[in-house]
């Protein structure tokens, strides 16, 4: 078989000892660490042969999207990351009509403070960014005047939900979703 990998099955070996269940042999990080060089490239991981607990966090935050498909902006296609790359930070956006999930990696070896996806760079991609949550970690964030600021560990990602302003008049431009908004 040729082509892209939609699914990554983790080869992480362990001792025999620990028969069927060995959620609690992998250490987790190690398991993040893993869903950090994946996620940017859109490729989910098979909860097998890995702690499969951080990967069943992940799909929850990713089941808060309500449609059944979701527009992909990788980071080759995104000009903010041009900025991030350069300190090991890949952010891809999942969106949809008035929700997104940010997947923001830190693959570097030390830990990454304030990094910021500024309002121009979110308007390209996600207009009209009204609120964001961490609803897999709840590790804190700022969103201030449309931009966002965050930590993210080394060797580690955060996915973060995003909701817009519906009744902003500029993000229809960007989804084919044709949406009764209700703004009055």
């Amino acid at each position: 078989f040729r082509g892209l990998v939609s699914t990554f099955l983790p080869q992480m070996s362990y001792p025999a000892s620990y028969g069927d269940d060995v959620t609690n042999y992998y250490p987790e990080e190690v398991t993040r660490h893993l869903m950090a060089m994946t996620l940017p490239h859109g490729t989910k991981i098979w909860p097998v042969f890995c702690n499969k607990m951080p990967v069943l966090y992940a799909w929850d935050v990713f089941k808060l999207l309500t449609e059944s498909t979701a527009d992909f902006v990788p980071y080759w296609k995104w000009d903010i990351n041009q900025a991030l790359n350069a300190n090991d930070i890949y952010a891809v956006l999942y969106r949809q009509s008035g929700q997104a999930v940010l997947a923001v990696s830190n693959i570097g070896p030390t830990d990454a403070n304030n990094v910021t996806i500024p309002k121009a760079a979110l308007d390209e991609v996600f207009p009209g960014l009204a609120t964001a949550s961490d609803p897999m970690d709840s590790e804190p964030l700022t969103l201030d005047q449309g931009s966002l600021t965050m930590d993210i560990v080394a060797k580690d990602f955060r996915l973060l939900y995003l909701e817009r302003d519906v009744c902003d008049t500029n993000w229809n431009t960007f989804m084919s979703a044709d949406l009764d908004t209700n703004c009055y």
